[in-house]
């Protein structure tokens, strides 16, 4: 799955516009920055087609001034942590802190 975000900002809008391509479908969402906006879904006939679609309307949207961002409701992928990684690492910590003799402290 590909997701993309986007902003417009001018002296009279303030808008966003996300695409998500997962197989051969198609999901824009888009609106006033600061509310859930709309959504619409597209299913094509294949994820080739489905990816050249979202080629396309990106392209035209990058073409009015619309600048790529990173959607700020996610946090930032350096700090995303699977949750396999996050209990791999409390596991290790947890077996540093038992002894040679047997007890943690």
């Amino acid at each position: 799955m590909s997701k993309n975000y986007y902003e417009f900002k001018d002296k009279t809008s303030s808008k966003f516009w996300e695409i998500t391509v997962k197989g051969s479908m198609v999901t824009v969402r888009y609106g006033k920055i600061g509310t859930d906006g709309q959504t619409t879904v597209k299913k094509l006939g294949s994820p080739a087609a489905a990816a050249a679609h979202a080629d396309k309307v990106t392209a035209e949207k990058v073409k009015k001034g619309y600048i790529k961002k990173i959607d700020e409701r996610r946090a930032p992928a350096s700090e995303e942590k699977s949750e396999s990684q996050s209990k791999s690492e409390s596991q290790a910590a947890e077996k540093e802190s038992i002894h040679s003799d047997g007890f943690r402290r």
